[in-house]
C-alpha cells in the first residue's frame, strides 16, 4: 500500500504526539513555511503550517474510548430489553381476554365441582343432579388448587 506524502508526515505526527507537536512549534521560532526536522526523519519535511493544521484536526476529533463503547452498547440493550417488557405487559391482559374468550364456551358447558362428583344440592335448591353428565372425578381435581371433601390434596 502507497501512502501519500500527508499520510506518512500523519504518522509522524500521530507518533510523536500533539502535545509534542504543540511544544516543539513554540519552541522553536519560524515563519508557516519553515519544515519541522523531527517529525519524519527523511525529505520532504512538514511545515509548521502543516503541523499547525494536523494539531487543530486532532483537537476537533473525537475520540470515543471502548468502555465508553461497549456501555453505550450495553445501555441501548437495556433500553431495548426494557421497552420489549413494558409492551409484552401491556399486550398480556388483551392476550388474557382472548384465552377467556376461547375458554368461555367450555366453562359454561362445565359443572360445578360439587355436581360433577355426583353430590346432589342442599334442600329448596332448582338444580338437579344429572347422573348421565358425571365426569371423572380425576379429571375435575386435576385442576383443584386446594383440597376439598370431594378432592383430596396433591403432593
Amino acid at each position: 500500500m502507497i501512502l501519500s506524502q500527508d499520510d506518512i508526515w500523519r504518522q509522524g505526527l500521530r507518533k510523536r504526539g500533539k502535545d509534542w507537536v504543540l511544544a516543539e512549534l513554540h519552541r522553536r521560532a519560524g515563519g508557516p513555511d519553515d519544515v519541522l526536522l523531527e517529525v519524519v526523519f527523511q525529505p520532504p519535511y512538514p511545515t509548521r503550517a502543516f503541523c499547525l493544521q494536523w494539531c487543530a484536526e486532532e483537537e476537533s476529533r473525537i475520540r470515543v474510548p471502548p468502555s465508553l463503547r461497549l456501555a453505550l452498547v450495553v445501555a441501548v440493550l437495556t433500553v431495548v430489553c426494557v421497552l420489549k417488557a413494558v409492551t409484552s405487559f401491556q399486550s398480556l391482559p388483551a392476550e388474557q381476554g382472548v384465552q377467556a374468550s376461547n375458554a368461555a364456551p367450555r366453562a359454561a358447558t362445565a359443572q360445578p365441582i360439587g355436581m360433577a362428583a355426583g353430590i346432589t344440592p342442599g334442600p329448596g335448591s332448582a338444580t338437579q343432579t344429572n347422573p348421565a353428565s358425571n365426569t371423572d372425578l380425576s379429571t375435575v381435581c386435576a385442576y383443584q388448587a386446594y383440597a376439598t371433601a370431594a378432592c383430596p390434596a396433591r403432593r
